[in-house]
């Protein structure tokens, strides 16, 4: 019996030190996912920060309301800078929310698709897509394509 007290002096030392590794792995990663939580929700609330600073835009500035016209004539009156630009703000609001969940660090709405399908279906934000999708990568292209033809193929 008191070979195995004296073996557990002689190996308290180890012992101590692996229990210290151990709790310290434990410890950082209980604070790395409460980092991770923290980091999701900041990205949420971000998101939704900037879809209400777009649409705040959009109620502010009544030259935006031919945006969903779809009697607009294009050829008569092709998009001005700040219609074009408003877009171009949406389709960058959407660009986040694509790569943010496909990073994991957000879970876009269910209907994303769908509500990119209708916004599409306008002619001012259709012919600002035609412009502006080349700069865009090509899973964002393949993303909003899909989208808007109504293949819902899951991000």
């Amino acid at each position: 019996m008191w070979q195995h007290v004296r073996w557990f002096f002689d190996q308290y030392g180890q012992t101590v030190e692996s229990v210290g590794i151990i709790g310290s792995l434990c410890f950082a990663a209980l604070a790395y996912r409460a980092d991770m939580r923290t980091r999701k929700a900041d990205i949420l609330i971000r998101i939704t920060e900037g879809h209400r600073q777009i649409w705040s835009l959009y109620d502010q500035h009544a030259e935006l309301s031919r945006v969903f016209d779809s009697k607009v004539d294009l050829k008569a009156a092709p998009p001005t800078t700040r219609e074009l630009r408003f877009i171009q703000f949406v389709i960058n609001h959407i660009v986040i929310t694509f790569k943010s969940h496909k990073l994991g660090i957000y879970q876009k709405p269910e209907a994303l698709e769908e509500d990119i399908r209708d916004f599409f279906s306008w002619p001012i934000p259709r012919e600002t897509w035609k412009r502006v999708r080349r700069f865009q990568d090509a899973d964002v292209i393949e993303f909003f394509e899909q989208a808007i033809k109504g293949t819902d193929k899951k991000a």
